[in-house]
């Protein structure tokens, strides 16, 4: 088979935008808390878009936080590993930038609830995506402090078929890059956070993907406008 075909299979098997944008939310009382820094979970990457929002810390609802050091304790006693999360909670406003850029990449001729599904396979539609929600994280590893490979860095966003390596199962990465995507993966849904095949670092708890993932009749958070008190 082609690498044009298994990536093509791949995209068949991801979860959409129509396949959880109609879960109701269950909206959970739970407040955004800052990633305390460990051994075992840091937040040594901050992105930009985030600064002026959440400030140098990383905010996440309480509940996505537990199960954070969860799996960052699962990591370090079993192989040393540290969590790294890169990004937590994204601004809503943000988001809707994003996704409006998404849109206008989209040919005219899709139009409808197609085209809103095609501009969410790049940028999540902010009414059901997880960021805003304080509900998803993009993490990698660290031994001794520096990254594992994964086959390509955090958000390595590139055109045409390079760009898709960011795909859990891209099958043009390297067998270590696949292990550690597997190790990464496996300590994460251990603590019940739900995966995104599209890329490989992005998980979620919580939102309307996570409760798709899990077969839930309710999502627990909705999106949220939050400034981290430092700001």
């Amino acid at each position: 088979m082609r690498i044009e075909d298994e990536y093509a299979v791949l995209e068949q098997r991801m979860l959409g935008y129509e396949d959880y944008c109609e879960i109701p939310v269950k909206s959970s009382r739970e407040v955004m808390v800052p990633i305390l820094g460990s051994m075992s979970l840091t937040t040594l990457i901050i992105r930009e878009d985030a600064i002026p929002i959440t400030g140098y810390r990383t905010y996440v609802r309480e509940g996505v936080y537990e199960r954070l050091v969860q799996s960052a304790a699962i990591l370090n006693e079993q192989s040393g590993l540290t969590l790294d999360v890169g990004y937590g909670y994204r601004a809503l406003s943000v988001q809707r930038m994003r996704f409006k850029q998404a849109l206008q990449r989209v040919p005219p001729a899709i139009s409808g609830k197609e085209r809103l599904a095609t501009a969410h396979r790049q940028v999540a539609v902010p009414e059901v995506a997880g960021h805003p929600a304080g509900a998803a994280v993009d993490v990698r590893l660290l031994k001794d402090g520096i990254g594992l490979d994964f086959g390509t860095e955090l958000w390595e966003y590139k055109d045409g078929l390079e760009g898709k390596r960011i795909y859990y199962g891209a099958p043009d990465v390297s067998p270590q890059a696949r292990w550690n995507r597997r190790v990464l993966r496996k300590a994460m849904v251990a603590s019940g956070f739900a995966p995104f095949d599209g890329e490989w670092w992005h998980f979620s708890y919580g939102d309307k993907e996570w409760a798709r993932y899990y077969n839930k009749s309710t999502a627990l958070y909705d999106q949220i406008e939050f400034r981290g008190p430092d700001v």
